[in-house]
């Protein structure tokens, strides 16, 4: 629960607006455990940071609809992140109403929940 984080990445749509997609990252040194949080969720995918300065940094990543069903999964168990886990289930749930292209159709009070609930894990999310 301690480790990573549960947060939304904000990407530019055609349409103008902001696409708001729910991301878990988890990142360590250690390969192995990054691996075995793959393997045991099955889903997502794990990406290299390698930099001159620093040993090499693996991050699992898993988004949208897998991360909702393993949200309700460790819902129960997170204490850290409860809050944030919540957030994302919401805006989860709005996104679903506007997936297969109908996403430009979003209406402005959706949008702006979104925002609000982007806000919002930001601000959880401060160190």
């Amino acid at each position: 629960d301690g480790e990573g984080t549960i947060t939304l990445h904000r990407s530019r749509l055609e349409n103008g607006k902001i696409g708001f997609h729910p991301r878990l990252i988890v990142g360590n040194n250690n390969m192995e455990i990054i691996e075995k949080i793959k393997n045991i969720i099955g889903l997502g995918h794990i990406s290299i940071i390698k930099s001159r300065n620093f040993r090499p940094f693996w991050v699992y990543e898993l988004s949208s609809i897998p991360l909702e069903y393993l949200l309700k999964q460790i819902n129960d168990f997170l204490i850290v992140k409860k809050e944030q886990a919540k957030l994302v289930e919401k805006v989860i749930k709005i996104n679903k109403k506007f997936y297969g292209g109908r996403r430009k159709f979003m209406k402005n009070n959706d949008f702006i929940k979104l925002k609000e609930l982007s806000d919002r894990i930001l601000e959880l999310n401060k160190r």
